[in-house]
């Protein structure tokens, strides 16, 4: 069953330490990403900053996965499989320790 596009709607919150270039949110099981995904278009995503990230009512997909590029260059992080309908909110933080960039969700 497909999610009403205010069921997908949430907030994505930088606790990491880093700036981020882009964001990319497609529906799960799509193997490519695009500069389409991207949903700050050229803008960078502070770290301490909230995105209030909405959908179109055209959107008829459950589980979405979600790719952050960080402004460092540093590379990609990717969660899969995410059931937005069931999420209000995306918390990004990461561990200097582990080297790993983990996301809980609310």
């Amino acid at each position: 069953m497909a999610a009403a596009e205010s069921d997908l709607n949430f907030d994505l919150v930088n606790k990491t330490g880093y700036d981020i270039k882009a964001v990319r949110i497609s529906w799960s099981g799509n193997k490519e990403w695009s500069d389409d995904d991207d949903v700050l278009h050229g803008r960078t995503f502070a770290s301490g900053e909230t995105l209030k990230i909405t959908f179109s009512p055209k959107q008829e997909h459950e589980h979405w996965d979600i790719q952050v590029e960080w402004s460092d260059g540093s590379g990609t992080v990717e969660w899969t499989n995410l059931k937005l309908s069931d999420i209000n909110t995306v918390t990004l933080h990461y561990n200097k320790e582990s080297d790993k960039t983990t996301a809980t969700v609310d």
